[in-house]
């Protein structure tokens, strides 16, 4: 028979001068799996070769690709079906002594893709004959794996694990059955055709190319077969044993896939495929887990190979990897990670369900700090292995997410350093996180690239659980307030508690317990989105917190990269300081209602008439600036003006505080009124802003050098000096309008 046209496998191997060759490249062989969906196609394809030999029905096994070099066939997609057809010839021809046959078999089948493999084959063909011989009732399973030509070891080997459980459903199938000749029949009811195809490369881009269309092996499974290879290649010399690599082979596709499947399952954000959405997130964890051990060494300098890797386009090939794995170890970081990921999975599902949401799925969206604390789950994961404990784990997660969070990640250079001083510390810290930090100079603690501030914190925390354990989940319960992602130290300042003065009586818990119940009423995320501008406005009565933000102030705010939010105002001394007054008023009064106790702040202020005055007074002053940026003119001919900006850039639109002050106190005393806002420049006369009209009389009420002016001229009171408060002038329009006539 020729290539191309259907034939019966004993007419392919027989009646061609050629031979079978499963290339090294192909995966182990999988029908005999262990897998309820593997053994459930399985047993339809037995079934279906049974009706085929017996009631004279036909299966075509469809078609078989393969490259023809130097008389061998070697199969590119189709290697499955040709080795269960091997086992059913084997099983058939053994059944009846057939030793001619059986030669055949062994001189033109071959198994490369492993050695053991290959050598199970020639001696079940050699001896699977004397199973039907002997008289003694034993199952094919026992006979095969007591016998002395079987080495225990192949046992490690999937394939031939694979094989025996196939062989054992052969025989439960056609256990009371000769078939021998209707294989070798020239009218065979099993068929398939073999396809040669030429030209395309060597086997090894045939495989790739064929099973990219999809056409047998998905990428997962082709990415899995090259990680197997390459985890195989390096036993004995890098401490990794036979018996490894078959525990990873038969995890990757039962307990952690399970642990994945599970997690998407749960999730309910999958496509109508969730084996595939499974494979694609099993995928994209690997490549972390992977860059997460290539690249910190390389701190932050990509050549464009590396570049390609990371910015994948969502393909993933093992091959572009494996070639810059920079550790010798990675094959137990993957082993060691997807166990411990499943050990929480079965410890604490909150905290797994937390990880997977929070975490992974980020990392996997290469956001920096995710990769980071990924990261560091692996570190703790190689270094702890068969001595997880929960309480260690989650010290270790705490501290380091805390860390990480708090510490400005934007760059990959600064991913790379934040992995190498997490890796540097593991093997010190992640058995007793606690124990670890408590020990270092608060002032000099030895963790190289975080923030100096937040190692401080935690530093100062880990001595007070040590000194008083109760001290653990006051602080823990702190930690978990949503908007400051663990950054406390404040409430520890707040208390006057250092490195030097560590308080520990129940007295100093207890003060703690109740200050945090104070900031939880006023600094909850509720509470700053609905009233950051009141909370802002009564802080100011207890005096000016603003600090410099490049060339002009800020008094702080939301949103952007979160450099000048709420948590920086409570870390910077100025702020801090009038924070501290703020909050011991508000302690003091012991209000329940948050909002009456700012209110009356606001409303019984009654320092001097300022900018600073009418932006606690006049709440539209604080809601013109989105970002709270304002800046005070040092030109001479402009002093005291002060500048409010509408966003964050120098080149936004903006206003003059006290003009703009005036202009909202006329709105609300109910005048008709428009103002002018300028823009970029704040000296041209095109771009200057002021109010330009009052009840649709014209003018140009302006602000600077201490006192309003109308179209340039001087506005006077009764006394004949200028006005400079908007109260003032207010009162005057409201008795003359004719002031503001040009």
């Amino acid at each position: 028979m020729s290539i191309g046209e259907k034939v019966s496998f004993w007419q392919f191997i027989n009646g061609n001068n050629i031979k079978i060759e499963i290339p090294e490249i192909q995966r182990d062989y999988a029908q005999g799996r262990k897998d309820l969906k593997i053994e459930f196609s399985f047993d339809r394809l037995l079934d279906d070769m049974y009706a085929a030999l017996f009631n004279r029905g036909l299966l075509d096994l469809n078609y078989i690709y393969g490259k023809i070099d130097n008389g061998i066939f070697i199969p590119i997609d189709g290697q499955q079906r040709l080795t269960t057809l091997l086992i059913l010839h084997i099983y058939a021809f053994s059944k009846e002594n057939k030793r001619k046959e059986l030669n055949v078999l062994e001189q033109k089948f071959f198994y490369k893709t492993r050695i053991t493999t290959q050598r199970f084959i020639e001696k079940l063909i050699d001896n699977l004959y004397k199973y039907f011989e002997e008289d003694e009732v034993k199952e094919i399973r026992n006979f095969i794996e007591d016998s002395e030509w079987f080495v225990l070891s192949w046992l490690r080997d999937p394939s031939v694990s694979s094989f025996i459980n196939v062989i054992e459903k052969i025989d439960l199938k056609f256990k009371d059955t000769i078939f021998s000749d209707k294989l070798v029949d020239d009218n065979c009811g099993i068929t398939y055709m073999a396809l040669s195809i030429e030209n395309m490369g060597n086997e090894n881009e045939l495989y790739i190319k064929m099973n990219s269309r999809g056409k047998s092996l998905t990428e997962f499974e082709i990415f899995k077969s090259d990680l197997f290879e390459y985890i195989e290649s390096k036993i004995d010399s890098e401490n990794i044993t036979q018996s490894f690599c078959n525990d990873f082979k038969t995890n990757i596709d039962t307990k952690w896939m399970s642990m994945i499947w599970d997690f998407k399952l749960n999730q309910k954000k999958y496509a109508l495929d969730l084996a595939n959405e499974c494979d694609i997130f099993y995928l994209k964890l690997l490549h972390w887990i992977l860059l997460n051990n290539i690249l910190p060494s390389m701190n932050g300098k990509y050549d464009e190979n590396t570049k390609k890797i990371i910015y994948n386009k969502g393909f993933f090939n093992f091959h572009n990897y494996s070639n810059k794995l920079s550790s010798k170890k990675i094959a137990k970081e993957i082993f060691y990670t997807l166990d411990l990921l499943d050990w929480i999975k079965n410890h604490d599902i909150n905290l797994f369900d937390y990880i997977f949401n929070n975490i992974i799925i980020k990392a996997e969206n290469n956001e920096r700090k995710e990769r980071v604390i990924l990261n560091a789950i692996t570190s703790y994961a190689v270094v702890g292995y068969n001595e997880y404990s929960e309480k260690a784990f989650k010290d270790w997660f705490d501290i380091i997410e805390k860390l990480v969070k708090n510490t400005e990640i934007d760059t990959e250079e600064k991913y790379c350093k934040a992995c190498l001083s997490i890796n540097n510390i593991s093997a010190k810290c992640c058995a007793d996180s606690i124990k670890y930090f408590a020990s270092l100079d608060c002032e000099k603690p030895n963790v190289a690239f975080f923030d100096k501030n937040q190692l401080k914190e935690e530093v100062v925390k880990a001595q007070l659980i040590l000194s008083n354990e109760s001290w653990y989940n006051p602080l823990k319960t702190a930690e978990k307030q949503a908007y400051f992602d663990g950054q406390i130290g404040f409430m520890l300042r707040l208390q006057g508690i250092t490195s030097q003065n560590l308080l520990s009586g129940q007295e100093d818990i207890d003060h703690f317990n109740d200050n945090w119940e104070v900031i939880c009423k006023i600094l909850s995320k509720e509470m700053i989105n609905k009233n950051d501008n009141i909370l802002k406005r009564a802080l100011l009565t207890f005096g000016n917190f603003s600090i410099g933000a490049n060339s002009n102030d800020t008094f702080f705010f939301e949103g952007g990269n979160e450099y000048y939010n709420w948590r920086r105002l409570l870390r910077e001394d100025k702020s801090f300081n009038v924070f501290k007054k703020f909050f011991s008023a508000l302690k003091n009064d012991k209000a329940t209602d948050v909002i009456t106790n700012l209110e009356k702040y606001i409303d019984e202020y009654s320092g001097s008439e300022d900018y600073i005055y009418n932006l606690i007074k006049i709440p539209e002053l604080f809601d013109y600036m989105s970002q709270n940026r304002f800046r005070k003119d040092t030109e001479s001919n402009y002093k005291d003006r002060v500048i409010l900006y509408k966003k964050e850039r120098l080149s936004s639109q903006y206003v003059e505080a006290m003009s703009y002050a005036l202009y909202a106190q006329l709105k609300k005393n109910g005048y008709n009124v428009s103002y002018h806002s300028g823009t970029g420049y704040l000296y041209d006369e095109s771009s200057s802003a002021y109010i330009e009209n009052i009840n649709d009389i014209p003018t140009r009420i302006e602000y600077h050098s201490g006192c309003f002016y109308c179209n340039n001229t001087k506005m006077d009171g009764k006394n004949g000096k200028g006005i400079s408060t908007v109260s003032s002038l207010l009162e005057n329009i409201k008795k003359d309008i004719t002031l503001i006539e040009l």
